[in-house]
């Protein structure tokens, strides 16, 4: 079966370059909800099309998810794959068309950061489908608002998903892959925002008055000092501010992401800022922490080096080669997952770069190369 699944991807691959540009010319910010729910619409009828199932989910204020699913009347465990629909651009920031192909390179919003993974992903699925595999049941689950931690469906549909995995045997993100290399962990990002206090005044009586933008600066000096290469990393912006030039600012909002690689990392983190937060320079200043939220990590664990251990043993049954383990900075749905028990790896999308930035681009022959590894691994996996 192997041979006949591997032939169908390289020979169904540019019907997936096209379904890539098509839902890529989709503009999806997070918060553009008609956007996202078109890219699900399309993406879901798509599937419909070949035979699969699917389940979707709405969310008030926010877009819809969706599970597409194959085998789901076998006794055996799921596997789960993952991508989002969601991107962080706001709608004409590559112009129009949004999407421009040039040879093996594509160019646009979401080709690889994740739109390009769910290609990769869909595509296995077909070719396997085609080819009989009926072994196990295979789930794509299709994310809304990754980009903005699930804040839009409050928390219900990362919530959902979890669900999803915890009914399967494991769990594959296919966020933007690096060639030669699989994510094993990720940093996770804990987002905290200090107000600082000051007392108003004229800036003709400047004296007078206690700038916080000034006591501000103090912390940020003191966050930014803490920031280390193998340790964590803070990163600090103002918050839009009121005010006018010739008044002293009374209050001022620092918004800090802190990037760690455990659970202990960002406990000892939070108790820094809260206590930067409380020690003022400045005589009659004062500073509090008003919001704080997290993104777990993906730490290091005996499930998830074991579901490594595996998927090179598979690919080297296979001739795909072997993957060295990755460390990503950037928060993923996959550190959720991790976090449940769930064995989970991340980045088995479309090869890209540039994610976040104007220029973002993917590498369309990776799309096969890369279903051929989910293929391969939904054939061969063992629990």
């Amino acid at each position: 079966m192997q041979a006949e699944v591997f032939n169908l991807i390289d020979q169904k691959q540019k019907k997936y370059f096209e379904l890539l540009e098509k839902i890529c010319n989709i503009e999806s910010n997070s918060a553009d909800f008609e956007g996202v729910r078109a890219v699900n619409d399309a993406l879901c009828d798509y599937a419909q099309g070949l035979g699969f199932a699917v389940r979707k989910q709405e969310y008030a204020g926010a877009g819809a998810t969706a599970v597409i699913s194959m085998n789901e009347d076998s006794d055996q465990k799921p596997l789960m794959f993952s991508g989002h629909m969601d991107t962080v651009y706001q709608k004409g920031s590559f112009g129009y068309p949004p999407v421009r192909a040039e040879g093996d390179m594509i160019y646009g919003p979401g080709v690889s950061d994740c739109k390009g993974g769910i290609i990769v992903a869909l595509l296995a699925m077909d070719a396997l489908h085609q080819a009989g595999f009926t072994a196990r049941p295979i789930r794509l689950f299709l994310q809304c608002d990754e980009e903005v931690g699930s804040r839009y469906s409050q928390r219900q549909s990362i919530n959902n998903m979890i669900a999803e995995a915890q009914q399967c045997a494991a769990f594959f993100n296919c966020e933007t892959a690096r060639p030669g290399k699989v994510t094993l962990l990720r940093k996770g990002i804990l987002k905290m925002t200090v107000r600082v206090h000051g007392k108003a005044a004229h800036a003709k009586d400047y004296m007078t008055g206690v700038s916080a933008l000034v006591e501000a600066a103090h912390k940020i000096i003191r966050l930014h000092e803490r920031s280390t290469a193998d340790g964590p990393t803070y990163n600090c912006t103002l918050a839009p501010m009121e005010g006018s030039s010739n008044t002293v600012p009374d209050v001022c909002d620092i918004v800090i992401d802190i990037r760690v690689a455990t659970m202990a990392e960002a406990r000892e983190a939070s108790d820094f800022v809260h206590q930067v937060a409380a020690e003022c320079t400045l005589p009659g200043a004062s500073g509090e922490v008003i919001r704080e939220g997290m993104r777990p990590p993906m730490e290091p664990c005996e499930k998830n080096q074991r579901l490594f251990d595996q998927v090179n043993r598979i690919c080297a049954r296979c001739g795909l080669g072997q993957f060295e383990p990755f460390m990503s900075a950037g928060g993923a749905d996959a550190s959720n997952v991790s976090q449940t028990g769930v064995p989970c790896l991340d980045s088995f999308g479309i090869e890209g770069g540039a994610y976040h930035t104007i220029k973002e681009y993917a590498r369309l022959s990776s799309i096969p190369e890369r279903a051929k590894v989910l293929a391969a691994v939904a054939m061969y996996y063992e629990e």
